[in-house]
């Protein structure tokens, strides 16, 4: 008997290392990443909810192509199910079927995918026990729906920034239950879990691990908040607040991280910083120093991570002028702090679709010339500062109207699902 009760010992502590040593491996190729942030998470649009044009996925290509292997992917998985049992998933909505996309596109680029529950209802130290049936029900379809996915690529969030009105005790047992449920139908996919406090870094290094292994741990940072949050109509903080203010503040900001960091390794455990960003609404010196500084200290540890908002720039965090995805337009800082590689994206070159763009220079019309049917494409009018002028949708060829623009340098941009191209063009 004693036998048999150490060889079951010796199997479930092989299985444990085996599931620690596979979360290990999968979060060191996350590596760098972004969010598809204000498109599945969006509730804010309401009847416009979702932008059907928010992303597509040659977005998703060009992020690659300057070294971005991982896509996290908010959905609001908890709007469009049911509150009763069985607690079924909304499926014929739209926002599944752009997560079909979603899949099928980092299926095709061969990227990593974190499938995220964000923005959920109410869960607080009130509620709780009541909530666990219907999460637990929740992640029970989820799972179902796709476990037919990669686990070597694709790895399920399961709620984003809990509040701090749970306990990180509280929390727990929500989070065993939706663990132990999960496990009932899935053992291989890696599941990615924060602490309270809107997944802050603080609480999670006084929180314990799980029992469960295959688990690589959350963390967001937006330190110190009324700088990187500054100037959004959501928050009502004041612009002008620079970074450093104080002598200590940079410091702080790589302790915070360097404490995630320990932690990790105390318990030997992965750790993923899922979010982090800076207002567009800071000065750009500050901006520059704030990503420098958390830009260092991630790339010394080694912390995988996926930064939010990279696209959108206007009342948002976004590194790229006017959401444009050029070399031209990502701000060097960003790229130095984040070691993104530019110039290598073969997206960016027309001849590749057979498209001609002409003439250019151009007095007041410039043709547009695909040598092959094209599907539905976008075409967007930008000054040398990238802001947008005018948009247009149009199939195959197009005669652009463009003497109401003044003299000087433009940038015209033709987007579709699988192609991303941005072109230079110059009025005189």
């Amino acid at each position: 008997m004693r036998f048999t009760h150490f060889l079951l010992l010796f199997f479930f502590t092989c299985f444990q290392i085996n599931a620690q040593n596979t979360a290990w491996q999968r979060a060191n190729k996350l590596e760098k990443g972004f969010n598809l942030s204000n498109w599945l998470e969006a509730y804010w649009l309401n009847d416009n909810y979702p932008d059907v044009d928010a992303y597509k996925k040659s977005d998703l290509a060009y992020l690659k192509s300057i070294g971005m292997k991982s896509v996290r992917m908010p959905m609001l998985f908890e709007w469009y199910s049911d509150t009763i049992p069985p607690y079924t998933l909304h499926e014929t909505h739209k926002a599944y079927k752009l997560i079909d996309s979603v899949i099928k596109w980092t299926n095709e680029l061969n990227m990593n995918l974190i499938i995220d529950n964000h923005h959920g209802r109410d869960l607080n130290d009130h509620n709780y026990q009541k909530q666990i049936p219907r999460l637990s029900g929740m992640w029970k379809n989820i799972i179902l729906k796709y476990e037919y996915l990669d686990p070597e690529r694709v790895f399920f969030e399961l709620r984003n920034e809990p509040k701090n009105d749970i306990s990180n005790q509280h929390l727990r047992e929500v989070n065993h239950a939706i663990i132990d449920t999960i496990r009932k139908y899935n053992t291989s996919h890696t599941l990615i879990v924060g602490a309270n406090h809107w997944n802050s870094g603080e609480s999670l290094i006084v929180a314990w691990p799980y029992s469960d292994k295959n688990i690589i741990y959350t963390f967001h940072n937006y330190s110190p908040h009324k700088f990187t949050h500054q100037g959004f109509a959501w928050t009502d903080l004041p612009s002008g607040v620079k970074f450093p203010e104080s002598a200590t503040d940079e410091e702080d900001l790589k302790n915070q991280i360097k404490n995630v960091k320990s932690w990790s390794d105390k318990y030997n455990v992965p750790v993923f910083l899922g979010e982090f960003g800076v207002s567009t609404h800071a000065d750009d010196k500050s901006r520059c120093n704030w990503i420098s500084t958390i830009g260092s200290v991630i790339d010394e540890y080694k912390i995988p991570w996926a930064y939010w908002d990279a696209i959108h720039d206007q009342d948002s965090f976004g590194f790229f002028k006017n959401s444009i995805l050029s070399d031209d337009m990502i701000l060097s800082c960003f790229k130095d702090a984040l070691g993104l590689v530019t110039g290598t994206a073969s997206i960016e070159d027309p001849e590749d679709y057979d498209l001609k763009i002409y003439p250019n220079p151009f007095k007041n019309r410039i043709f547009i010339q695909f040598n092959k049917l094209a599907p539905l494409v976008k075409i967007q009018i930008f000054d040398s500062l990238g802001k947008s002028l005018d948009h247009q949708r149009f199939k195959n060829n197009k005669v652009l109207d463009l003497s109401y623009l003044n003299e000087g340098l433009y940038l015209l941009r033709i987007r579709s699902e699988d192609m991303t191209i941005t072109k230079k063009i110059i009025k005189n």
